[in-house]
């Protein structure tokens, strides 16, 4: 029996070579692992074969949109100038579609004769990562475009990256945070240092980056909201429930007289510029104004706009009112100086002389008021 046991062994230990397992012998082993790709270099397969210069074009782009670094390209059937091509392909990439004007900080490119065909090597250096490509949104219409940067606005975000199509011109989103900010005084406690990046500059489409930054942070904004809101129920409190001609005049009154016209640099008193420093500071803008007295317009369901315009060659910012289906001016910073037969209710015609504002982004005031029915 012993025999037949050893024989038995010296056949198992005969096949452990053929069946790769003599590491079973060692009490410790090594695993081995061949990758493919970068390094396995000489693999034929491993380069990509390129058709045509717009198959080329889409090829490197591809390589953008992934954050891709390096790739090897084979021209065997390719009938243009390899060179120039690719490095036209290359250039053109990096420097006129939005997601290489926004991402590529340079590109390389090698290209090598090997005698029945051609091969190259791309290399590409980025701005940004993958995960920032991966968080570009899609805003292909104005209106998805707004309400991306009221989102941005109302949230508090303090960025957003966004794919837009040609419709986009220079300025719209600046104009998009400045109409929100007008619009939405209660949501807008600081207006924030804008800055605005478009990739391209020209073409047809763009990615566009806003960046935003408040000089407070969330939570002070979120406690000077809560401030604020009691502020200005205090105000809608005094009005025993009316929204008409006479609620108006008495909340003009009520701002005018309680809060103090703040002429120095908004850098300088940075909520003087929102409804927050009527309320809570006690001092503001001539915007500051206009946007405390929309806020509170905005309580009472009575339809109020701010316009930003100018006052003797000056900026300024006053409100338009709508009362009974017609549209008239209040400047309520101007208020205490100069009257409400001066400023109150006024129709364009009354106060052309001395304001300006674009006509074509506000109502017309063709109405005159008479004081004397609420007076």
């Amino acid at each position: 029996m012993k025999w037949k046991r050893l024989a038995a062994m010296l056949l198992i230990l005969s096949f452990l070579p053929v069946l790769g397992c003599s590491s079973l012998l060692d009490a410790e082993y090594e695993q081995i692992t061949v990758h493919s790709g970068l390094d396995v270099q000489d693999d034929e397969t491993w380069a990509t074969d390129v058709s045509s210069y717009s198959h080329l074009v889409r090829l490197i782009t591809g390589m953008v949109r992934t954050c891709t670094g390096y790739k090897r390209f084979r021209f065997e059937d390719y009938s243009g100038d390899v060179e120039a091509d690719i490095a036209k392909a290359c250039d053109y990439v990096a420097n006129e579609t939005p997601y290489g004007a926004y991402a590529v900080r340079y590109m390389d490119m090698h290209v090598t004769d090997m005698a029945s065909y051609y091969e190259a090597e791309v290399i590409v250096n980025y701005n940004v990562e993958l995960r920032d490509i991966l968080m570009i949104k899609q805003s292909t219409t104005e209106s998805t475009f707004l309400n991306d940067m009221h989102e941005m606005l109302a949230t508090g975000r303090s960025s957003y990256t966004l794919y837009v199509g040609n419709w986009y011109t220079a300025g719209y989103a600046e104009q998009c945070i400045d109409d929100f900010f007008y619009s939405e005084p209660e949501l807008c406690v600081a207006y924030p240092k804008v800055s605005v990046g478009v990739y391209p500059s020209d073409g047809k489409e763009h990615i566009v980056t806003v960046e935003l930054e408040y000089e407070f942070s969330q939570e002070a904004m979120t406690t000077l909201k809560k401030v604020g809101g009691v502020a200005a129920e205090l105000y809608i409190e005094r009005l025993d429930g009316r929204n008409d001609a006479a609620a108006l005049l008495k909340m003009c009154e009520e701002l005018s007289y309680s809060v103090v016209r703040s002429d120095e640099a908004e850098s300088a008193n940075l909520l003087a510029g929102t409804a927050y420093g009527a309320f809570v500071g006690g001092s503001a803008s001539s915007r500051g104004y206009a946007l405390a007295y929309k806020y509170l317009c905005d309580k009472l369901d009575i339809e109020c706009l701010v316009v930003a315009g100018s006052e003797n060659g000056e900026e300024h910012a006053w409100n338009m009112v709508n009362i009974d289906d017609r549209w008239y001016h209040v400047d309520v910073s101007e208020f205490e100086r100069r009257g409400a037969k001066a400023v109150f209710l006024k129709s364009s015609d009354e106060i052309y002389k001395d304001y300006f504002w674009d006509i074509s982004r506000y109502p017309e005031c063709s109405d005159t008021f008479d004081l004397s029915t609420i007076m």
